[in-house]
């Protein structure tokens, strides 16, 4: 199911308490209002999604990792105290331990889809057709499990050719390659290499070839549970 999310922040950081509402499935802005137009995020702000404008709209990036995997890759990262003052569980999973633990939902659904159990993680896109109508948006899901068992995986997908390169510990990150590129190796520290033997950087951008040719820019792509996406996109391609 769809949600939305009302996010503010501390007035001590902005002249006015900005207000964005947030649609949690497709990482979409929906409302946001500020003291000014032209107010800028501050630099020390940090921000779960990984890439994109502030424009309403347009989607973001969101990127499941483990905490050491972020650190290495983005060492400046602010972190909060689990020192709340507050008497509850932090730890990894106490929250959702009894909902994870069945398939069983909290609330009711229009229909469930068998092919994947309710709650198995899928990575989830949604792209306007290439060359096509931008209105005429395509949804696609992906099994979580099926990306760890092919940490390089290759599909078109929307006039697309589609690149998703998973690291060992789980993250993905959704390529749009030029028409006719195979890949055909995944290396250390998850870059890749191309039929040709080419080699490629997987940054949280695009991925970079290293003779300086033009990248394959990331698409918008984040992991969600497979029963809400099929709620809200019953008509999705799965893959899995």
């Amino acid at each position: 199911m769809d949600t939305t999310s009302q996010i503010s922040t501390p007035s001590s950081r902005w002249p006015l308490r900005p207000r964005r509402l947030w649609r949690g499935l497709v990482a979409r802005l929906v409302l946001m209002t500020l003291a000014s137009p032209a107010m800028a995020v501050p630099p020390d702000i940090g921000l779960f999604f990984q890439a994109g404008s502030r424009d309403e709209g347009e989607s973001r990036n969101a990127l499941a990792a483990l905490a050491r995997d972020w650190d290495n890759a983005f060492p400046g990262t602010t972190v909060l105290s689990l020192e709340t003052g507050f008497d509850r569980d932090y730890s990894e999973g106490a929250a959702y331990r009894g909902y994870f633990a069945t398939d069983r939902l909290m609330f009711d659904i229009p229909a469930e889809d068998n092919r994947l159990k309710n709650k198995a993680e899928v990575l989830t896109l949604l792209l306007s057709p290439q060359g096509g109508d931008s209105a005429a948006l395509k949804t696609l899901a992906i099994s979580a499990d099926f990306l760890m068992k092919n940490r390089l995986y290759q599909t078109a997908f929307a006039g697309r050719n589609l690149v998703v390169v998973t690291s060992r510990t789980g993250a993905n990150r959704v390529y749009d390659a030029p028409a006719g590129l195979r890949f055909a190796k995944l290396r250390e520290n998850d870059n890749v290499e191309d039929a040709t033997g080419r080699a490629w950087e997987a940054t949280e951008e695009a991925l970079v070839p290293g003779d300086g040719s033009a990248p394959a820019p990331r698409l918008a792509a984040r992991r969600a549970f497979w029963f809400g996406w099929h709620a809200q996109f019953p008509d999705t391609e799965l893959i899995k």
